[in-house]
């Protein structure tokens, strides 16, 4: 097995909400890819960066797993001292040795079985608290004219947080601040009885756990556009190019249950195959083993 690292305590790292996908793929990755590497573990956050991480002199290969931070950086000081890097958030497919994996559920999310498609209680589900990532989405259902983020923050008690009138049989909630709204259990729920599920921007990124967590339930995603990475090439996700979108494809996709029965199938699959941490942990150990590496030491 190989020999594994990390820049903070695992005890602290695994309490962290996007470290549950991370964790399986640690796990993965250490169980098959053999003694002749070193996977290290670097989590760091947009606004703390933690501690550095220390690169062991030996001569193993070594590959670090970045976990945490949305921004764009990639000017890590290990850099040169090791043969890959994996890394969440990254905006695009690669970067030099650095190659791009997916944020993945949270590890709060404990869905229950994959309901049918047809016997889904909730045409269309969003729950989440309003940010500048989200301001758009916000806008168009509750029917304001373009204006500042901060009035439109402040005017959200006037224009409402509830907006499930949009769509029939819908719940569409926005909360007044980060992990103020639904419960964890509730939200799972939630996803697993809806068919349309919503996944605007993160604060920083396009890219959040709301993709892979209704992927995962075989949700039809509507999102806007996703980085050109692997994982989202073949994803059958409806990629619009404004949130103004919404309305006309949400009413065209409750007229065509063929469709959307395609579309949860479909998206089963790309988890299954592409996006669960079993596919990204065989696609990053295809990589390790075809990838131009040698010891940097």
């Amino acid at each position: 097995m190989s020999q594994f690292f990390s820049n903070e305590p695992l005890t602290d790292i695994w309490r962290y909400r996007e470290s549950g996908y991370a964790e399986k793929l640690v796990n993965h990755v250490l169980a098959a890819a053999g003694e002749e590497w070193e996977v290290y573990l670097h989590l760091e956050l947009s606004r703390w960066k933690g501690q550095d991480l220390q690169i062991q002199p030996s001569h193993r290969k070594k590959v670090v797993i970045c976990i945490g931070d949305e921004s764009a950086r990639t000017d890590y000081p290990f850099r040169d001292q090791v043969d890959l890097i994996f890394r969440m958030y990254l905006p695009q497919n690669q970067q030099g040795n650095i190659f791009h994996i997916p944020v993945g559920p949270s590890r709060e999310f404990r869905p229950d079985a994959i309901i049918p498609m047809h016997e889904r209680a909730h045409n269309v589900f969003f729950s989440g608290n309003l940010h500048g990532g989200r301001a758009e989405l916000y806008r168009v259902l509750a029917g304001a004219p373009p204006m500042p983020f901060a009035l439109l923050h402040r005017l959200r008690w006037l224009l409402g947080e509830n907006l499930d009138k949009n769509f029939s049989d819908s719940i569409i909630r926005f909360s007044r601040g980060f992990h103020n709204g639904i419960s964890p259990q509730e939200y799972a729920q939630y996803i697993g009885n809806s068919k349309i599920v919503l996944c605007p921007a993160g604060i920083e990124n396009p890219e959040t756990m709301r993709h892979f967590e209704a992927a995962s339930l075989g949700c039809i995603i509507l999102t806007k556009p996703l980085p050109d990475a692997h994982v989202y090439r073949n994803a059958p996700f409806i990629v619009l190019s404004s949130w103004r979108e919404l309305k006309p494809m949400v009413d065209q996709l409750l007229r065509e249950p063929n469709r959307m029965q395609e579309l949860h199938v479909a998206t089963l699959e790309w988890w299954r195959s592409t996006a669960s941490a079993e596919a990204v942990a065989a696609y990053m150990l295809h990589k390790m083993t075809t990838a131009e590496v040698g010891s940097q030491n």
